[in-house]
């Protein structure tokens, strides 16, 4: 478990923590509590590179790079994707959002390879994975005399697409099993102190011909009446989950590093 934050007079103060599995190059999740913002100036999404921080090697960090993906897609699955990958590119997607923050340097401090799954640019960033976001987000606003929510933000599952003999095949971006891209993304959503109250799950197929059926770790739960989302493959086939029962991974311990001062800093 990583932990992302400052260290302000010899305490160090968290943004958010990630649990990165350095055996497959995966974040599995990442959490972090979210405040209010409405009223308040939010500074501009910042444009920068994803930093490594010494944690992994760089063939993982070029291996999401869009050329590599697409290579990697062609030999997977015999070109079968090449076209539709040329519209629809794998993105370095954000578990814990830049806007789940408020000023320049904390949005920063998002741009980890710690806190980076493989999605699809058609679900991440135009489709339900866009707007689950802000759906999140405007809970945090919504809680009367309560400071903050939190968020666990994940990876689940790997994905497997058929080639074109119609074998099915993992979706992996290295060599075996390693940075796979996940099947499925979630979000958990719990009020202080500690009660669950939102929980979803989107798949990462944009090419699936039907929705996929809904996994064991999701409970069937009503999704509120104000998260409007497109229930179709290439925004993200979603499924709203029972907040209370939703726990894909048991707790991981935190250990440390320290990087360079008075930057963002990792814990680990």
């Amino acid at each position: 478990m990583y932990q992302v934050g400052y260290k302000i007079n010899g305490t160090f103060l968290e943004l958010y923590r990630s649990c990165y599995d350095k055996v497959n190059y995966i974040t599995r999740y990442a959490e972090a509590y979210i405040y209010p913002s409405k009223n308040i100036i939010n500074a501009d999404r910042p444009k920068c590179t994803f930093t490594k921080d010494g944690i992994m090697s760089g063939n993982v960090e070029t291996s999401i790079h869009k050329i590599n993906v697409t290579n990697t897609f062609s030999l997977l699955y015999n070109g079968k994707y090449d076209e539709a990958m040329q519209v629809n590119r794998i993105d370095r997607g954000h578990l814990i959002a830049a806007d789940d923050f408020l000023t320049y340097d904390q949005k920063v401090a998002t741009f980890k390879m710690v806190n980076v799954i493989p999605q699809f640019n058609s679900i991440q960033a135009t489709g339900n994975w866009f707007k689950i976001e802000k759906f999140v987000r405007s809970l945090a606003d919504q809680q009367n005399n309560l400071p903050r929510i939190y968020v666990q933000t994940g990876s689940y599952g790997v994905l497997t697409l058929s080639d074109t003999a119609g074998n099915q095949v993992e979706a992996n971006l290295l060599q075996g099993t390693k940075f796979p891209v996940p099947a499925w993304m979630y979000k958990v959503v719990k009020i202080m102190p500690n009660r669950p109250i939102f929980a979803i799950i989107t798949s990462n197929n944009p090419f699936a011909r039907l929705k996929p059926p809904r996994p064991a770790i999701c409970m069937r739960f009503n999704c509120p009446d104000t998260l409007e989302l497109e229930d179709i493959a290439v925004k993200g086939y979603y499924y709203c989950c029972d907040p209370a029962s939703f726990n894909p991974y048991p707790v991981k311990a935190t250990t440390t590093i320290q990087p360079p001062t008075k930057k963002p800093r990792l814990r680990h």
